[in-house]
């Protein structure tokens, strides 16, 4: 009597699409993690930056980025409040001063992805306007 059963060739065929698909929502998710990681890098950039910018009035401050973190200083730079920059962008230096008028130096900060696109955070003029373009 025959037993109805699977062949090797039907499981190794059924595991790998599993394998597969699997592997592929494992990527998917650390994208989108990293996506949700950055979101709320900038969220709290610009929250930072804005409290800078009050709080500057009148004795100066500014950011500083370097490796993996924005120094968020106002007159004295030892009271300084840290944010960490996401692990999904390479090192970056670079230092944007707000004058004790609230005008800032024009800066551009670029912020590279391994993969190789940038993010752009540019500090203009005229109350510390921030623009960032992903």
């Amino acid at each position: 009597m025959k037993r109805p059963a699977f062949t090797l060739i039907e499981v190794v065929a059924v595991l790998s699409i599993f394998i597969a698909v699997s592997l592929g929502g494992l990527w998917l998710s650390r994208r989108v993690q990293n996506i949700l990681i950055e979101d709320r890098f900038f969220e709290a950039l610009q929250a930072h930056w804005q409290n800078t910018l009050v709080q500057a009035r009148g004795q100066g401050g500014g950011v500083q980025f370097t490796n993996h973190t924005a120094i968020f200083y106002v007159g004295n730079p030892q009271r300084a409040v840290r944010l960490t920059i996401p692990a999904t962008f390479e090192r970056t230096e670079a230092t944007v001063v707000v004058g004790s008028e609230m005008f800032t130096q024009p800066k551009t900060v670029m912020l590279r992805r391994p993969t190789g696109s940038y993010v752009r955070i540019t500090f203009q003029m005229g109350w510390g306007e921030l623009d960032i373009q992903r």
